[in-house]
């Protein structure tokens, strides 16, 4: 904030450029001042901008809101940019879209691949959901979203949900009848045609439901949940209303986490990726947005360790399917025995859990910042956000950062989907798009358009 006003004064000075339209040069420069440039190199940028008569500076409030809503953009399409594989930025609108009132019609689902194996739509009552009042975010919602995506791996780039999260599916889908059923058999659990046509029940879609199953999959996996799909999907959250405070958010991020990944590890990730690019969105150059998510992990200690080994919520049915055949995921890590935690960590997570997140925001933060040598190109989600602040912390630009983690991962891609939402919400949507849009051209038809309908929604709540 000082930086603006040192900036107010300044242009107040200069009559010509107190109009409030803004252009592209207005956005070099602004941009400049939320990166921490030297207020010489921001004035000189400003004279050479007036010099071509091309620079018409909004005030400081205005400024703040069209560079946080260039951010939130940024932040959509550069995750859109790192997905080569072209799941998580499917799962990451529909994240966003649930959070606003915005995105496919009915028809218009159908015409993305979006038709619903459940039928329809509808959300289940409050009650069961875990709904966020303020955030607007709803995970009983969001889930069956992703089931009308899936399809049972029919959906478009279906398949890389990753084996934890398709696993999940197939049993929410077995169990709430979705795979031929309707969007009242998903909502509400209704009785469907069994054997020899006698009626029988299927559960309802609720919250208890989405964690009874992960938890399931998460004692199937010995723990080995901690791969990185939550991870990729969940940065949306970061564009929730300002009324939302930090500690709910990180609420949402770990309760978005456990709707596949109940590793205490993802759900902690996932509550870094979210304040990190909360900061960036709103103007806070990388390197305080790294040191204020580090306090805040730092911050407190809790006791509560024990409830990722608690029993199962009464009444939740799990789906009876045969084992799924796969390869045990090469990016996950088992669970560490429980211990003290920080108060932003979920329930379940341990110390030396806490502490392998604590690890990589310490590097980060460190005058020397992550090495490259330290790097894994796996899909381990603490190995992720490790290569993600170290290409991101090192870059220059979005495309600098986005081309070495692309060219780091290899074709399993695993890093460059967040390198490519943090690099985004630092250098914003201008930085993603370029002069061609060279970054998207792999992306489906239709994303970059949902990109930019849904970050004006939510940009409205900045």
């Amino acid at each position: 904030m000082s930086i603006f006003l040192a900036l107010e004064v300044f242009l107040l000075k200069v009559p010509c450029l107190r109009q409030l339209k803004l252009t592209k040069a207005n956005t070099r420069i602004l941009s400049a001042s939320q990166r921490g440039l030297q207020r010489n190199s921001i004035q000189k940028m400003a004279f050479a901008a007036e010099k071509k008569g091309t620079v018409c500076i909004p005030s400081v409030e205005e400024c703040g809101l069209e560079i946080q809503a260039d951010r939130a953009l940024g932040l959509l399409l550069g995750l859109a940019a790192g997905d080569r594989n072209r799941g998580p930025i499917q799962m990451a609108l529909t994240l966003a879209e649930s959070l606003t009132d915005v995105g496919p019609s009915s028809s218009g689902r159908e015409a993305l691949g979006l038709s619903s194996p459940l039928g329809g739509t509808t959300v289940p009552s409050e009650k069961n959901t875990g709904r966020s009042p303020k955030s607007g975010y709803d995970p009983v919602r969001v889930a069956q979203r992703y089931l009308e995506w899936w399809q049972r791996g029919e959906g478009p780039d279906a398949w890389d949900t990753g084996p934890v999260a398709a696993q999940c599916f197939t049993r929410l889908l077995t169990v709430t009848g979705g795979g031929g059923g309707s969007a009242a058999t998903a909502s509400r659990g209704v009785a469907t045609e069994g054997e020899g046509g006698v009626p029988e029940m299927r559960s309802p879609l609720t919250i208890e439901l989405l964690e009874a199953t992960a938890r399931e999959v998460d004692r199937e996996l010995k723990g080995m949940t901690a791969g990185t799909n939550a991870v990729h999907r969940v940065a949306p959250l970061a564009l929730c209303s300002r009324s939302v405070s930090d500690a709910e958010l990180c609420l949402d991020a770990h309760q978005e986490s456990r709707i596949t990944h109940w590793s205490p590890i993802s759900q902690l990730v996932c509550a870094v990726v979210v304040l990190l690019c909360r900061r960036l969105v709103r103007g806070v150059p990388f390197r305080e947005s790294v040191e204020a998510v580090l306090r805040i992990m730092e911050s407190t200690q809790s006791t509560d360790s024990q409830a990722a080994h608690a029993p199962l919520p009464s009444g939740a049915r799990l789906p009876e399917v045969p084992e799924a055949d796969h390869e045990t995921p090469r990016e996950n890590a088992p669970t560490p025995p429980p211990g003290p935690l920080p108060t932003v960590a979920p329930p379940g997570a341990s110390q030396s859990d806490s502490e392998q997140v604590l690890q990589v925001l310490r590097d980060a933060n460190s005058r020397r910042g992550i090495a490259l040598s330290s790097l894994n190109p796996g899909g381990f989600c603490i190995d992720v956000l490790r290569c993600a602040l170290h290409f991101v912390g090192s870059a220059g630009s979005f495309e600098d950062a986005l081309v070495r983690s692309l060219r780091f991962a290899g074709i399993a891609n695993f890093c460059p989907v967040l390198v490519g939402a943090l690099a985004g919400a630092l250098f914003g949507a201008e930085a993603v798009l370029g002069a061609e849009g060279e970054m998207l051209q792999h992306c489906r038809d239709g994303v970059v358009d949902r990109c930019r309908q849904v970050s004006a929604a939510l940009a409205r709540e900045f």
